[in-house]
């Protein structure tokens, strides 16, 4: 039976470098190797994949965990459902944005777009900002905790238990967001 590392899509490059090492240190313990593909296998290790259905072949990893993980709007709703500490993270739809932004105009929020991964699509929102119609609905609308050196920290789980932590530095892009270094160091 064949076997592979399944890494394939946009979202791809987050999880390359995570990819390559599994791909490695699986290879090192099967005489054949476990390769790093882009198209599915019999059965797949699946780090990232774009495709609107489950990809061919058997995953270790449910396609549902991964569409949880990568779509902020589940993420948000699962971490209010079980307490999660982490900044005030709403779903939105428009008619509650003006509102919500001119009660809570103390703070600066961000508007994020629901996929993807690295700060990609992050935009700063203010009263009057006008959301593009084509923005998947609902919004989220994240609270903006400034730093000195901004970081994103990701925590990796594996059978219930942390098993990486991840941070990186946020580098600015412009005067309405932020993408994320690709380098990683430990926590």
């Amino acid at each position: 039976m064949k076997v592979a590392v399944l890494n394939s899509g946009g979202g791809a490059w987050v999880f390359e470098s995570l990819a390559r090492e599994l791909s490695r240190t699986l290879s090192r313990s099967r005489a054949l190797g476990v390769p790093l593909v882009e198209t599915p296998a019999e059965r797949n290790y699946l780090f990232a994949w774009d495709g609107n259905i489950a990809p061919a072949g058997e995953s270790f990893i449910p396609l549902s965990s991964i569409e949880v993980a990568t779509d902020k709007r589940l993420i948000a709703r699962a971490f209010e459902q079980e307490a999660v500490p982490c900044p005030t993270t709403l779903l939105l739809d428009e008619t509650e944005l003006e509102a919500f932004l001119q009660r809570e105009s103390s703070r600066r929020w961000l508007l994020k777009f629901p996929t993807g991964c690295g700060g990609t699509g992050h935009r700063f929102i203010e009263i009057g900002d006008q959301v593009p119609a084509d923005w998947p609905r609902p919004l989220v609308v994240q609270e903006f905790i400034s730093m000195n050196r901004p970081e994103v920290f990701r925590l990796l789980w594996r059978g219930g238990r942390v098993v990486r932590r991840q941070r990186a530095p946020f580098l600015r892009t412009g005067a309405l967001g932020f993408r994320s270094s690709r380098a990683r160091r430990p926590l």
